[in-house]
């Protein structure tokens, strides 16, 4: 919590290694977190976004964050329907695998918020 403009967006994209310091580094018990590993480092966080960030990718890859070799498809289905877009989703021309443009080109920002969301219950 904090006030409009005070950098609380920032330094959760920041921790979350979505975005990459310009400047300077964090660290986590005096372990610079570009060392860490994306996936193990994400797996042991969680945030709800006030806006969704998404990557120029498929709907599959932006939920997964490209972690789908290390996720259970099946939690991939339940994330869906928790966050009640899966028949969205699937009645898309290309389902799961759907490009999508960067920032969400493509999709409305109430499914956008809703879609990629639900990569927290992964």
């Amino acid at each position: 919590m904090g006030d409009s403009g005070s950098g609380k967006t920032t330094i959760i994209k920041l921790i979350l290694k979505i975005w990459k310091p310009t400047n300077g580094k964090i660290t986590i018990d005096s372990k610079n977190l570009e060392t860490i590993d994306d996936y193990s480092w994400r797996k042991n966080c969680g945030s709800v976004m006030q806006e969704s960030f998404v990557f120029s990718d498929t709907i599959l890859n932006n939920i997964t964050l490209r972690n789908y070799d290390t996720i259970n498809f099946d939690n991939f289905i339940k994330a869906l329907k928790i966050a009640n877009v899966q028949n969205w989703v699937e009645s898309l021309p290309e389902s799961y695998n759907t490009i999508i443009g960067e920032d969400g080109h493509g999709i409305s920002e109430g499914q956008k918020t809703k879609n990629f969301n639900c990569k927290n219950y992964l």
